[in-house]
């Protein structure tokens, strides 16, 4: 998949690979990270940093991406385990899966940036709010789906994430447990 906007493009490869060359004045700064896949789910990328397209690698580093009980990356820390300085050490997300701050506010479109497995483990597209669910596109600002889901094709809530419900703590069997804080 190919993406570019006015500063950076973004080269990914089947969630393995992702090459982002950013532009910015007269700097170029590329960016090869490799996935570290484990049963499914990204736990760690491996960055190489470059200064031109085709030079030699300037710098390198891992990065441990930890998951909250749906599997969003919650955390992303470094190979001291100390969390990452700046807006990637922790990553918090309101019920739907819009990014926000960890005071509940909306995340500032300066700050987004990071792995690209946000939310449930899919991919944010930040630029237009969006979240690519592997078949479908949700939109968390709006709570829903910009389409249709076609398995629930009679029902009025096919364009819904989970019915629209907010998350609700509940224990292994599925049922829902005593505690009565809402989220």
């Amino acid at each position: 998949m190919l993406k570019r906007d006015a500063t950076a493009s973004y080269v990914t490869v089947a969630g393995l690979y992702e090459r982002r060359i950013h532009t910015e004045a007269s700097t170029l700064d590329i960016r090869n990270l490799f996935n570290v896949v484990v049963e499914g789910r990204v736990v760690a990328q491996i960055e190489w940093a470059q200064t031109a397209p085709s030079g030699p690698m300037t710098g390198t580093r891992p990065y441990y991406l930890h998951g909250d009980q749906q599997g969003s990356t919650a955390m992303v820390t470094n190979a001291a385990g100390a969390p990452v300085a700046g807006h990637l050490g922790s990553m918090y997300y309101d019920p739907f899966g819009l990014r926000i701050e960890a005071d509940g506010d909306p995340l500032t479109h300066n700050r987004h940036g990071g792995p690209r497995q946000g939310y449930t483990s899919h991919a944010p597209d930040a630029e237009f709010g969006l979240i690519d669910m592997a078949g479908r596109i949700h939109e968390p600002a709006l709570r829903r789906f910009p389409t249709p889901d076609p398995n629930l094709a009679d029902s009025p809530l096919r364009h819904r994430l989970h019915q629209s419900l907010r998350l609700r703590p509940r224990n292994q069997r599925g049922r829902r447990t005593a505690c009565r804080r809402q989220f």
